[in-house]
């Protein structure tokens, strides 16, 4: 069977190798799909969801990400990103927490402030609505 190999990687440590059907990414432009046969492709990525379903035909699979980039070659899809979280990880009442906090310091910082904190804030939200998926 023709499958993915998704490799995902962070700063500290190598989180996830597993084969799977499919992979989807939040990329800087929108979502992306990622199949077998898939084109080469080398992308920046947004705070937000990655999803996969294992080759094995297990439940659909979710992990929050912080920014970061993928690379799509030879049906291998590797993934660099400061930090990930599967769902099962994920403290869902820390995680709104801890974006209600993020949100408010947001919320007071100047504009150029600003800047530095929306992907803090948007990492904080994909923790939130992946925690939602277990």
């Amino acid at each position: 069977m023709a499958g993915l190999n998704l490799i995902l990687v962070t700063h500290a440590e190598k989180l996830l190798e597993v084969e799977c059907s499919d992979v989807g990414l939040p990329g800087r432009k929108g979502d992306m799909g990622i199949l077998p046969g898939h084109t080469a492709l080398i992308s920046t990525l947004r705070p937000g969801e990655l999803s996969y379903q294992p080759a094995d035909g297990g439940a659909r699979r979710f992990v929050a990400v912080a920014p970061g980039f993928c690379e799509v070659a030879d049906d291998t899809v590797t993934v660099l990103t400061e930090t990930a979280a599967p769902a099962e990880n994920i403290d869902a009442a820390a995680a709104r927490t801890e974006r209600d906090e993020l949100a408010a310091e947001y919320d007071r910082a100047s504009f150029e402030e600003q800047a530095g904190l929306k992907d803090r804030v948007d990492t904080a939200q994909a923790r939130v609505d992946v925690a939602g998926r277990v």
